[in-house]
């Protein structure tokens, strides 16, 4: 087998990242855009010793579960990797790799699953204003659209998005918008329609809409997603709250905006995504026609000039609020007034800033921010919590879902008003405030100290009086926070010490302070019983925790992190995971420490997306009911554990985990060093004076990391 041999492949799985994988001649093919089911030709890119990567050619059967993406930029960009399933087989995909990932990494034969909680809306953002029925999101969809928006419609939207000359295009554009659009393509060109996106149903796309009327399109929705997606319910789509898109120039020269293509920095242009707000393709048009105006260039990643990097957006659901953001490599922004003046004309434009970014770096935001128009911050609502979300907050992206998720969140954490909750990485607060109605107190540890101010502003906001927020790392803060209780009640004669002695020194000023400092003094030492009590108060109620919950980046916690909450001894953890396999990690860990696995719900909070919340609830194991086992050294199999794991399982651990590749040269070389003898001869130079290269520090971490994951170390 070789680089481009042309195969046959039946597709009958999918990996983690959404490639489709299949066997031939027994060796393993990953092949990008298949569903489960498919079977295709594709042709052979790149071969390993037991797998190898291949391109799509050509689909020979459709698998039952395959519909057509109705975004037209689907396999260019790649974040939707599998927009060509169908919803309901998606969920199950996402199910299984919740499961499979807590048997295969965690350990648990047997997890205690929940079914999955999928989407029930077709269009969330109009789901969201249907529900509301306030002047604020409707606007966005109105015949009220800001003069000056018609360019959206204009040859460059055309040709950027691909979208108006092509039949699925024009479906993404405005009829995949809504579900009264199922009935046919009248709503694209109907009253309803924007003023300022006119150009799509007018004279000016004639030629488009002709495409749209096509034998292809067959001028109907169900022609373009495929009648098995209308009859199983059409994938849900505009459920993001938040967009960020590069700026730059396209290969002929044109200013262009959209998404970076997958494991590259190549802008894929789209005025629009469908799984955004209708109202992005207005503010990016009104953006690149700004630069367009005034010669403004976008910023080049190569040789670090030009000024405009990023526009972010964000929309409350709920409350019909818009911000836009401007990254630049610069500290202001040539005729910002203007641009303000007409992002302002958008209904429901709230807030305007600028973010500086100077570094040479993937990060797309920066620490320093300037409001142009309006406010700092937006504000949405979950349930009946409002939120103040500022550029640099996080906030979840799916409002929707959202909701359901701290929902089970709180099922789980099963509060009764009695209990103090530690919230561990509790972002701007959208957790922790929501649990506060139902508990005794809540603290929230952040390392983030913007998102800290957002979450004291939230409770403020909110009226919760029993939420405190802690800006840094959750394992530096609770050991700390417990001190600074302590220094509370001890303090209070060192206090009156340091007040003798300011007597002592001006004893003419301070004759009466030196009666009151003494007087204290000699109270304080009276009283040691009460400072006692104190004491232990503070430790009740500083450092403990009847409920933790967990809601860490993808990288999972920190080990100090999880050794912190046994130390803790929380009755209940509530473990929410944006990755199931860090996630199953960290239960393994507190499972070897006295935590059992009771319920797990994964929530789908990314449509069309491989990625999948997880929400998991661990109880502490009640040691009354379990029995001690002695062993000799005698009857322990130390050989059988020390040779837990091959050098291909840990290189396949550390490939999936890190994104590294390492040698069987490392591996032995980190064992060495971990005291883990290896056979005599293994992996030595040929010759005494023979250079061996050495494992660098950033792959040795990772094959220790390995290493205690298969419990060798």
């Amino acid at each position: 087998m070789k680089k481009d041999d042309r195969i046959i492949l039946k597709i009958e799985d999918l990996s983690n990242e959404g490639l489709g994988v299949g066997k031939y001649d027994g060796i393993t093919f990953f092949v990008k855009d298949t569903v489960i089911g498919d079977v295709v030709e594709a042709k052979v890119m790149k071969m390993k010793k037991t797998y190898g990567y291949a391109r799509l050619m050509r689909l020979i059967e459709e698998s039952p579960d395959r519909v057509e993406p109705p975004c037209p930029v689907t396999r260019q960009c790649g974040g939707c990797q599998i927009q060509a399933m169908r919803y309901q087989a998606q969920l199950a995909f996402k199910e299984n790799k919740v499961r499979n990932n807590l048997r295969r990494i965690g350990g648990i034969e047997n997890p205690p699953m929940e079914p999955i909680i999928g989407m029930d809306a077709f269009n969330v953002e109009d789901a969201v204003a249907g529900e509301k029925s306030s002047a604020g999101m409707e606007a966005i969809g109105s015949a009220k659209a800001p003069a000056g928006m018609e360019a959206v419609g204009s040859a460059r939207a055309s040709a950027g998005m691909e979208v108006i000359g092509s039949a699925r295009a024009a479906a993404g554009m405005e009829a995949v918008e809504s579900a009264r659009a199922a009935a046919g393509m009248e709503a694209v060109g109907s009253a309803k329609a924007p003023a300022g996106m006119e150009a799509i149903g007018s004279a000016k796309v004639a030629t488009s809409m002709e495409a749209v009327e096509s034998a292809r399109a067959a001028a109907s929705l169900e022609a373009l997603l495929g009648a098995r997606a209308l009859a199983d319910g059409v994938t849900p789509l505009r459920y993001r709250n938040k967009a960020q898109f590069p700026i730059g120039r396209s290969r002929d020269g044109r200013l262009i905006a959209g998404f970076y293509a997958g494991r590259t920095h190549t802008i894929i242009e789209c005025l629009d995504c469908l799984l955004g707000s209708k109202v992005n393709a207005w503010i990016l048009d009104a953006v690149l026609k700004h630069m367009e105006r005034y010669g403004i260039e976008p910023y080049d990643e190569k040789t670090g000039s030009g000024l405009v990097r990023h526009v972010m957006t964000r929309v409350g659901f709920r409350t019909g609020q818009i911000m836009v953001c401007l990254v630049v490599n610069g500290r202001s922004l040539p005729h910002s007034e203007e641009l303000c003046a007409t992002l302002a004309a958008i209904p429901g434009m709230t807030s305007v800033t600028l973010n500086s970014n100077f570094e040479k770096t993937n990060v797309i935001m920066g620490k320093d921010l300037k409001v142009l128009w309006g406010t700092e911050y937006i504000e949405d609502l979950i349930g009946d919590v409002r939120f103040r979300i500022s550029p640099l907050s996080f906030y979840q992206v799916n409002p929707l879902q959202t909701q359901k998720l701290y929902e089970k969140v709180l099922e789980y954490a099963g509060l009764t008003g009695q209990e103090t909750v530690w919230d561990l990485y509790c972002g701007i607060g959208t957790i922790s405030l929501f649990l506060a109605k139902k508990a005794r107190k809540v603290y929230g540890v952040e390392i983030v100290p913007e998102a800290i101010r957002d979450a004291r502003q939230n409770a403020e906001l909110n009226g919760i009086t029993n939420a405190e927020f802690y800006v840094g790392r959750a394992e530096d803060v609770l050991p700390q926070k417990y001190a600074e209780e302590a220094q509370k009640s001890t303090g209070k004669p060192q206090k009156c010490a340091e007040g003798i002695q300011k007597c002592v020194e001006e004893p003419q000023k301070y004759v009466e302070g030196i009666q009151k400092c003494v007087g204290e003094a000699q109270k304080c030492a009276r009283e040691p019983q009460k400072c006692a009590g104190q004491i232990q108060k503070c430790a009740e109620e500083g450092i403990r925790a009847d409920v933790i919950v967990v809601d860490p980046p993808r990288k999972g916690c920190e080990e100090s992190v999880l050794e912190t909450m046994v130390q803790m001894q929380p009755q209940r953890i509530v473990y929410v995971s944006c990755d199931s396999a860090t996630l199953a990690r960290d239960l393994k860990y507190l499972g070897g420490r006295g935590y059992e696995v009771q319920k797990v719900c994964p929530v789908d909070m990314f449509g069309n997306s491989v990625h999948v919340e997880t929400v998991c609830l661990l109880s502490k194991l009640n040691v009354k009911q379990h029995i001690e086992v002695e062993l000799t050294m005698d009857e322990m199999d130390l050989t059988a554990a020390e040779k837990k794991a091959t050098y291909q399982e840990i290189k396949d651990y550390v490939l999936e985990y890190t994104g590294l590749k390492v040698s069987s040269l490392y591996i032995a070389q980190v064992k060495q060093k971990c005291g883990i003898i290896e056979r005599e001869n293994y992996n030595k130079p040929k010759s005494e004076d023979a250079k061996q290269p050495q494992c660098p520090p950033d792959k040795e971490k990772a094959i220790k990391e390995a290493l205690k994951h298969f419990g060798m170390i």
